[in-house]
């Protein structure tokens, strides 16, 4: 297989994956009780999301994943970097929360 076939094939499964991963999120996010309206876009449902339940760190984490997707540049390293300093900080506010709970 040619390095062309490679590249093509690598770039229809990347997209492929981001638009499922997409569905597979606005279902989750809809049997746990937050539906999107119609007329919502992506990024007004997450803000609807985390005004309500007030967890910032998902916000920061799926800007950087809605600009990387949808804005058609890809994630540097910082970006990578800030997503898992995000995530670490959610990981911690759970453990809190479980210990507490």
């Amino acid at each position: 297989m040619s390095d062309r076939r490679l590249l093509y094939a690598n770039a229809f499964l990347r997209a492929l994956a981001i638009g499922l991963i997409g569905v597979l999120l606005g279902l989750y996010l809809a049997r746990r009780g937050f539906p999107r309206a119609v007329s919502e876009t992506v990024t007004e449902h997450r803000h609807r999301v985390e005004a309500a339940h007030a967890v910032p760190e998902v916000g920061a984490v799926v800007a950087l994943v809605e600009a990387a997707a949808y804005g058609g540049w890809p994630a540097g390293e910082e970006d990578v970097r800030a997503a898992q300093r995000h995530l670490a900080a959610l990981r911690l506010r759970l453990k809190r929360s479980n210990a507490v709970g």
